[in-house]
């Protein structure tokens, strides 16, 4: 590697678990004999990984560090000037911390799936429960004790249970087979995501509970039930259980609650990618390839630098398509951070409460190749050189806080070197660019010419360069004629990707876009249920009160009052499934705020979407409304 020979020592396991993504070889860590390095403390880029002993928790570690820091900057005040406390991290934290709010958020979501398929099935059990409640009175006239009829319903709920969870598990080993490789790979560990013991042992669970509710909400009726039962329901007029119904209104009621929830949180996601997609990046990605290269140590100096990017340039430009060749340090939205201290010369300010700024090292030609539109002043030249005096551009939101919108012709400290801030003139200023994420806001930002690096940061360019390429030529087919000029050039360089440089913004997308299409099928899978558990409700109190309708049809309801009255009673329902949801959906403010940031809950939608529900509840409330709508008067005579 880099003209060093290694020998191989050994293998870890494919999916180590680490807390920088991308890393395929390790080799030993090597101190850096140069002293200036601990003078700059410029081992910043370190990660240190420890293992705490047993009995000590991570805040008595953190505090025993923040105690040697301080020691450290005791002895050493200037170099430890900005260093106050050590912050410990858990490495699963540091690992899957960002991803946990929407991992609870997106389990939430199918705890709220399963929930409405078990009110339905609740509904059937109760369905069911009133129709064989002439049978339960009549065993137990013939004796049968109430427990036994338990066991029945218990082996049966059990049954289902499990039919259900042998079918779950074989859709879902399909499911994980058929989608992981369309999953976003930033999401941790996704690649090892399988049905193991827990998930069984959670599947057997949420099984047994499923029984438990299945053979628990008939108990009442079980309970009443006596041996003059059958009579009774059998007389005219009888209408079934009431208690029974009133459950049931109430489960239709939370499965519409439900939907209206699942709808509100996809489209705050919804709105969320919008917003991202709105933002103004600052420069134009559309018909730039990307590429970050490594080249070998044998280009030491700024000026081996920067023949090297004339020649690779100058193959590149032959490349028919090609409009303008840019080169930067670190990409924006790349996932890299490069920061350094600053300061306004001539400003009085202690080194500590320096603020720091994202330094770009950039070819002249960059600004023009992504379009990161100059405001004031000029543009980097390639005539800014090593014998000229050092320049800068910085962003506008680095002027407007520290140069007071009159940058051009002042100068700035920045220390990018193992000697000491120095000066840099600034010469122009450049639209803000969003450097880090979509969703945070722009930060100071200092561009300095690549024939001016200093020798001290050469280094970290030569291991670090972004190659843009604003081409007429599709990314995916410009990208072979890239590697052939790069190897031309260089053949021992580096690639580590290769591609459009909106491409990897896109991906930057892809956990919200995972989570939306979650939540999406949630949605669907809700407001499907939600229906369903309308329909079979209303169709189900039509039927048992096909005599109270005939009746009233005999005494002058007409067609349309019948129809009306259904469709009210399912409207009813409707309407406060939908102001139980809303409610709800206040009460998941705060988790859905983490998962989409200073996304409020849309309230216009969450309305529109209300009554959208309520017009498919009512619209599921139809056929059987009029199917009641064509009882005849002598219906009630029949079944007399």
């Amino acid at each position: 590697m880099n003209g060093q020979s290694f020998t191989m020592a050994g293998a870890l396991p494919a999916n180590v678990p680490f807390a920088i993504r991308d890393v395929d070889i390790f080799v030993p860590l090597v101190p850096d004999l140069d002293p200036y390095r601990y003078v700059r403390n410029s081992t910043n880029f370190l990660r240190l990984f420890g293992r705490l002993r047993p009995g000590v928790d991570l805040r008595q570690a953190e505090a025993e560090l923040t105690a040697i820091c301080r020691s450290l900057k005791e002895q050493f005040p200037v170099e430890y000037a900005r260093k106050y406390a050590v912050r410990a991290v858990d490495l699963r934290e540091a690992l899957i911390g960002d991803y946990r709010e929407s991992m609870l958020l997106l389990f939430s979501a199918v705890l709220m799936v399963f929930g409405t398929g078990l009110a339905n099935l609740i509904s059937l059990a109760l369905v069911r429960t009133s129709e064989l409640r002439s049978e339960w009175s009549v065993r137990v006239a013939m004796g049968a004790s109430r427990p036994r009829i338990l066991r029945q319903l218990m082996v049966e709920s059990l049954f289902l249970a499990l039919a259900g969870c042998g079918l779950g598990w074989v859709l879902a080993n399909w499911l994980i087979s058929a989608v992981l490789p369309w999953l976003p790979a930033s999401i941790p560990r996704i690649a090892q995501a399988s049905i193991d013991r827990s998930a069984l042992g959670f599947a057997a669970l949420i099984a047994v509970a499923a029984t438990t509710i299945l053979t628990v909400a008939p108990l009442g009726t079980v309970l009443r039930t006596e041996a003059g039962d059958a009579l009774r329901l059998a007389s005219r007029g009888a209408v079934g259980d009431r208690w029974s119904g009133r459950v049931r209104q109430a489960l239709v009621t939370g499965e519409i609650a439900a939907a209206l929830l699942l709808l509100v949180t996809t489209t705050a996601l919804l709105q969320n990618i919008r917003r991202l997609h709105q933002v103004q990046l600052g420069f134009e990605p559309d018909s730039v390839f990307q590429a970050r290269i490594s080249i070998p140590e044998a280009y030491r100096s700024p000026d081996d630098l920067a023949r090297f990017y004339d020649r690779l340039s100058a193959q590149l430009t032959g490349v028919p398509g090609v409009e303008s060749i840019g080169l930067v340090s670190v990409a924006p939205l790349s996932g890299l951070l490069m920061t350094v201290p600053f300061a306004v010369e001539g400003e009085a300010g202690h080194e500590r409460d320096r603020p720091s700024a994202n330094l770009r090292v950039v070819s002249a030609s960059y600004f023009e190749t992504v379009e990161n539109r100059l405001l004031k002043g000029r543009s980097l030249s390639e005539t800014d050189r090593l014998d000229t005096p050092p320049v800068a551009v910085v962003s506008a939101a680095l002027a407007k806080r520290f140069l007071q919108d009159a940058p051009l012709g002042r100068r700035l400290l920045i220390n990018d070197n193992n000697a000491g801030p120095r000066p840099v003139q600034v010469v122009g200023v450049v639209e803000d660019v969003r450097q880090v994420a979509l969703d945070a806001p722009p930060a100071f930002d200092v561009y300095i010419p690549l024939r001016q690096v200093h020798p001290d940061g050469a280094g970290l360019l030569r291991d670090n360069q972004f190659w843009m390429i604003r081409t007429a030529t599709a990314p995916a087919v410009f990208r072979g004629s890239f590697l052939t000029c790069l190897r031309s050039v260089e053949p021992d360089a580096a690639v580590l990707s290769a591609g459009s440089m909106r491409g990897y913004i896109e991906a930057g997308f892809g956990p919200r876009r995972f989570n939306l299409a979650v939540f999406e099928a949630f949605s669907l899978a809700g407001i499907l249920l939600a229906v369903v558990g309308m329909y079979g409700l209303v169709s189900y109190a039509v039927s048992q009160r096909t005599a109270e309708i005939g009746l009233r049809m005999a005494i002058g309801a007409s067609e349309s009052d019948i129809r009306r009255m259904i469709l009210s009673e399912a409207a009813r329902l409707g309407i406060a499934g939908s102001v139980l949801g809303g409610f709800l959906a206040l009460l998941a403010r705060p988790l859905l705020f983490r998962l989409a940031p200073n996304m409020p809950v849309p309230l216009l939608p969450a309305i529109a979407l209300s009554l959208c529900l309520l017009a498919l509840a009512t619209l599921a409330a139809a056929m059987p409304a009029r199917r009641a709508a064509r009882i005849q008067p002598t219906a009630d005579l029949r079944l007399t």
